[in-house]
């Protein structure tokens, strides 16, 4: 296993576990894009008031829109929301048109700062599996705490766990109605 399990001094998220999805309770997938140094990432989130449940479907390099939407196809409801990273428009457009059910996150001022803080005090249960997830997990840390600025690295699970978790967090009752 290796170096992976060790925690990296000042994680953001020191409070996470190994165990099960929860799959009783209403999810989101949550997408952040690379191609070239970052992965493509896909997590399906659920959360309670105390943790946010994980699944890491997707972590891959160098995807084409065609990868992408063959690997949804393959993984995916397409009547299931997926909120993925605004910065790729027109992918998300792309997925779109194969008929997901795919939207932009939001991002504005602090809203890195703001997502982290709303799921700092929640235990992340990730499935035993999700290697790269818990890769991130341990090494995800501040560049400045006081601040609350994180490194921008061992981020891309996470910021697809963030968009969703926001998306869950400002339309809970909806999903549970």
């Amino acid at each position: 296993m290796g170096g992976w399990l060790d925690k990296a001094e000042g994680v953001i998220f020191p409070n996470w576990s190994i165990g099960k999805f929860n799959e009783e309770l209403p999810f989101v997938y949550g997408m952040d894009f690379g191609y070239v140094n970052d992965a493509t990432t896909l997590t399906k989130v659920a959360k309670t008031d105390e943790q946010i449940f994980t699944k890491l479907l997707l972590y891959k390099l160098a995807m084409s829109t065609k990868n992408i939407i063959d690997f949804l196809e393959e993984n995916v409801d397409k009547n299931d929301l997926i909120v993925a990273d605004n910065a790729e428009p027109r992918l998300i457009e792309e997925i779109q048109m194969a008929g997901f059910n795919i939207i932009k996150c939001t991002k504005g001022a602090d809203s890195i700062k703001n997502g982290l803080a709303k799921m700092y005090d929640k235990e992340i249960i990730s499935e035993e599996e999700d290697i790269e997830m818990h890769k991130e997990l341990n090494n995800y840390k501040w560049h400045d705490k006081r601040a609350n600025i994180p490194v921008d690295a061992w981020n891309h699970c996470i910021d697809g766990v963030r968009y969703a978790h926001e998306e869950l967090e400002n339309d809970y009752e909806f999903y549970i109605s």
